[in-house]
């Protein structure tokens, strides 16, 4: 079993897809920032509604006044608006990022949170400020030095975690809201990725360095997520594992978060052993090994047999039809989901190369067709190049290879790491499908 590090939702609305310029990422902005991870946000419904309302209520040229008198929610909304490049006008004169930071400085600064601002400067008296406004304040700041660390010409590097400020004060500040018992994405995010120092730099434990000890909170924060993470990681695989052909798609890797997410085979095969699909095209493909359960009776699969560690065969993870484009250029005809509403995944390697390999990243939707996630995956391990080129055709192309037999192409999975000598796709039941390996010079097996 795999470890989930990373689960990003793309819930996205259709009806709401590019109403306004960059909306998405200033939804996922709120979202990273406004909301604890332990209870959740709203749905992206419901956050998506809340961001164009806020767009159509106050324009820019609002916020701008807003941003004048001091009221402190029309500032939070200027800044992030900026961050995102949300409907900001094309002929308005970016703002200095510091004059920014100075905004939410002064949102978020009160008595009962020691936020350092800048010296000889007046903090401004803001109006109808609130507990949970100057929380999200706080987080944007967190967010906006998190960020700022990354733009360094060094960013990233242990010199610059050293020698510069900004990844301290992410930290620190990041501190201040799990102290207030507030704890959004983004202070996880922070902790999440200082965490990884310890495989780029030879075991580097951050949390003994000096700027980053001090923050207690931070890692109780973080220790707690990492407990929680995998206390729901293992009730979710006894629950799969007690109906496993219920929550995983016998056509792909496409898995379902709750039991009507699929669609089950209508033939007479017995209820343990009724597949479940993701789409049609799953089903279809499936079905010419389906077939020996669901119409004659046969106890097991004859096609699938177990693995016996001969080497002249390679597993498969997966299997194209020849005629097919969908895993090279995907039609946005395929892009959101026939039935909305089913909640879907895909677990994909983590493409980092200080990530051990059980280390996963989760795409989860509701609004998202199973074709996008398998093409996530795919491209994902295009750009692992861990396919070769070779091995699927272009756009073009397609149309000259009709004439090819079935399951002619194949994608076949490829070592990225040192001393990672064959891959091996691990099955739920103990079974892979299996091909001859092939010379492709001279074109003999």
């Amino acid at each position: 079993m795999g470890k989930i590090i990373h689960e990003v939702v793309f819930d996205i609305p259709r009806q709401h897809y590019r109403s306004y310029r960059n909306l998405h990422e200033l939804v996922i902005l709120k979202q990273e920032l406004f909301y604890d991870y332990r209870t959740g946000p709203p749905s992206y419904e419901r956050l998506y509604q809340d961001t164009i309302r806020w767009i159509e209520d106050y324009p820019y040229e609002r916020l701008k006044r807003g941003v004048e008198a001091c009221n402190g929610p029309l500032m939070l909304e200027f800044c992030l608006r900026h961050f995102a490049d949300c409907e900001v006008p094309s002929a308005e004169q970016p703002y200095d990022p510091s004059y920014l930071t100075e905004l939410l400085e002064d949102i978020a600064a009160a008595n009962d949170v020691p936020l350092t601002t800048r010296p000889n400067r007046k903090t401004r008296v803001i109006k109808h400020q609130t507990p949970v406004l100057q929380q999200r304040a706080l987080a944007a700041c967190a967010w906006v030095e998190f960020r700022s660390h990354f733009a360094l010409p060094e960013g990233g590097s242990l010199h610059a975690i050293k020698n510069e400020r900004l990844m301290r004060d992410a930290a620190s500040t990041a501190n201040v809201a799990a102290s207030i018992d507030f704890v959004p994405t983004i202070v996880i995010r922070i902790a999440n990725w200082l965490h990884t120092l310890k495989t780029r730099y030879g075991g580097l434990d951050v949390r003994t360095m000096p700027g980053f000890r001090e923050n207690q909170s931070l890692w109780r924060a973080w220790e707690a997520y990492r407990k929680r993470c995998l206390k729901l990681q293992i009730a979710e695989w006894f629950k799969v594992r007690a109906a496993s052909n219920v929550y995983w798609c016998d056509g792909c890797d496409v898995q379902a978060m709750h039991k009507s997410a699929f669609r089950a085979c209508g033939g007479k095969c017995p209820p343990e052993k009724k597949p479940h699909y993701c789409s049609r095209e799953c089903q279809q493909t499936h079905w010419y090994v389906h077939r020996y359960v669901c119409q004659k009776g046969s106890a097991e699969d004859p096609i699938l047999f177990k693995d016996d560690g001969d080497p002249a065969w390679i597993d498969l993870s997966e299997h194209y039809e020849a005629n097919e484009c969908a895993d090279v250029t995907l039609p946005t005809s395929k892009v959101w989901a026939e039935r909305p509403g089913a909640d879907i995944c895909i677990d994909i390697a983590h493409p980092s190369s200080f990530r051990s390999a059980d280390e996963l990243i989760r795409i989860r939707t509701k609004t998202l067709s199973p074709d996008f996630l398998r093409y996530c995956k795919w491209y994902t391990e295009k750009l692992q190049h861990r396919l070769y080129a070779y091995e699927f055709p272009s756009a073009a192309d397609c149309g000259k290879i009709k004439g090819l037999p079935r399951r002619a192409m194949v994608f076949i999975s490829r070592p990225v790491r040192a001393g990672q000598t064959r891959p091996r796709i691990q099955r739920r039941s103990g079974v892979s499908l299996r091909s001859k390996r092939i010379d492709t010079s001279s074109g003999r097996d």
